[in-house]
C-alpha cells in the first residue's frame, strides 16, 4: 500500500508546481478541520492555556488560522520530494550565514537548536547548501522500511548526515571527524525521558528535553538558535541568535531556558505558526514531586 501511494499520489504531486499545489491545500484545510475535526480538541486546547486572556473569538482565529498553515506545510513537505536545490534556496534563506562562518573558519562544530515552527523541515533539508558545515541531525526511523528509505533520501540529498535516535548515544560518543552544525528540534513533549528541565513557558509549566544542552557541554559546543519567518507564502528565512559560545561554563539549564524564552517570543510573534496538535502539556511537574517523595520514603 505505500508504495502506490508514494508512486501514484505523492511522487507525481511533489512534481507539481507549489502555486499548483497550494490549491490541494484549500481543500485540505477543509477536510482536516472542519469535516472530521483532527486533533481540533488538542489544538483548541492547547491554545486556550496557552493564551488564558484571549477572547473566544481570538481562539478561534488562530485555530483556524493553524489548520490553513498546517494544510500549506503538508503541500510544500510532499512538494520537497521532488523539489530542486535552486527552489529551496529561494524558499528557505538564511540571512546571516557570517555568524557560522566565523566558528567554521575556527574549526568549530556548533549546536543548532529550533522548534517545530513555521515549515521546518525546508531549512532542514537545505541548510547545509547555505553554510560550510556538515549539517546533522537525528531522528527517528520510521516503521514502514518503504517510506523510511525515500524520507531518508529526500532529507539527504543535499549532504544533510541524519543520525538515527537509537544510534546517536554512540556517535557523540565518537563524532566522526569533521566541522559539524547539529540541527536539534528541542520543543517535543518528554514523556518518558527522566532528565528533564522545568520552566514556565506559555503560561505553563513545561518540561523540556535537555539533551541539546547536555551534548553542547560534553563536545564544548556554541549553541545557536534559528529564527524561522515566514516572508510570504511558501518562502522562510532564517536567521542565527548565539545563546551561548562557551557552554561548559555556565550553570545547568541556562542554555534550555534562553532556548525556551527565545522559542516562546518567536511564537508569539504569530503562535499560529507553531504546531499546536501535539500533546505537549500532558507531563504534570506536581504528580512527578509527589512521586519522587513517595519514592524517597517507601522503605
Amino acid at each position: 500500500m505505500s508504495r502506490i501511494l508514494y508512486y501514484l499520489v505523492l511522487k507525481p504531486l511533489s512534481h507539481i508546481p507549489l502555486s499548483i499545489l497550494y490549491g490541494f491545500s484549500y481543500f485540505l484545510y477543509w477536510f482536516l478541520y472542519k469535516l472530521i475535526g483532527y486533533r481540533a480538541k488538542v489544538v483548541r486546547g492547547n491554545i486556550e492555556r496557552s493564551f488564558p486572556n484571549w477572547t473566544k473569538k481570538q481562539v478561534n482565529n488562530t485555530v483556524d488560522k493553524f489548520y490553513r498553515h498546517f494544510s500549506d506545510i503538508v503541500v510544500e513537505s510532499v512538494r520537497a520530494f521532488s523539489m530542486p536545490e535552486a527552489e529551496f534556496l529561494r524558499r528557505a534563506r538564511l540571512v546571516n550565514p557570517e555568524l557560522l562562518q566565523q566558528f567554521y573558519d575556527a574549526g568549530q562544530s556548533v549546536m543548532i537548536v529550533c522548534g517545530h515552527y513555521n515549515n521546518w523541515e525546508l531549512p532542514a533539508t537545505c541548510l547545509n547548501l547555505q553554510m560550510a558545515h556538515i549539517e546533522s541531525a537525528v531522528y527517528k526511523r520510521l516503521g514502514n522500511s518503504f517510506m523510511e528509505r525515500k524520507v531518508y533520501k529526500s532529507r539527504t540529498r543535499f549532504g544533510l548526515k541524519l543520525i538515527e535516535k537509537k544510534e546517536s548515544k554512540t556517535w557523540f560518543a565518537n563524532p566522526e571527524p569533521g566541522v559539524f552544525a547539529f540541527f536539534f528540534i528541542s520543543d517535543q513533549s518528554p514523556t518518558t525521558s527522566k532528565q528533564v528541565y522545568w520552566t514556565t513557558f506559555l503560561h505553563q509549566e513545561t518540561a523540556f528535553f535537555t539533551g541539546a544542552e547536555r551534548i553542547s557541554k560534553d563536545l564544548n559546543l556554541p549553541v545557536i538558535f534559528i529564527d524561522l519567518s515566514k516572508v510570504k507564502r511558501g518562502h522562510y528565512e532564517m536567521e542565527m541568535t548565539l545563546i551561548e559560545e562557551h557552554p561548559q561554563l555556565t550553570p545547568d539549564g541556562q542554555i534550555t531556558e534562553q532556548y525556551v524564552q527565545l522559542l516562546e517570543k518567536m511564537i508569539l510573534k504569530d503562535p499560529s505558526k507553531w504546531l499546536w496538535t501535539h500533546k505537549r502539556w500532558k507531563r504534570k511537574r506536581e504528580k512527578e514531586i509527589v512521586e519522587d517523595e513517595i519514592a524517597q520514603n517507601d522503605f
